[in-house]
């Protein structure tokens, strides 16, 4: 990840609350870089940053929540259909073997 990513995620106030040492150095917690495993969640699956966003007052909890789900359900959906070809390969693997 580019620090200017880091800076935009920080803009966006995705990360949280960023302290800083003596020499003004960013310092981050945990917290922080547990958000910006869910950036990165959300970008892998393309989904709206602004879900994260502490600042996006023009998008209710309840619908973060119900969008939240619609990703889920089409993450549940892509795994289905990725057992269903782990399963086709591992037959022809099969075949080929004997």
């Amino acid at each position: 990840m580019t620090k200017d990513a880091l800076r935009y995620y920080e803009h966006l106030n995705i990360l949280g609350d960023i302290k800083r040492d003596n020499n003004n150095y960013r310092q981050y917690s945990q917290e922080n870089l547990e958000r910006l495993r869910f950036v990165q969640i959300f970008q892998t699956l393309g989904m709206n940053l602004n879900l994260l966003s502490k600042n996006n007052f023009d998008v209710t909890d309840q619908q973060k929540a119900t969008d939240l789900r619609e990703y889920r359900q089409n993450v549940r959906q892509q795994i289905a259909r990725l057992k269903s070809i782990d399963q086709f390969l591992t037959k022809k693997i099969d075949y080929f073997e004997k």
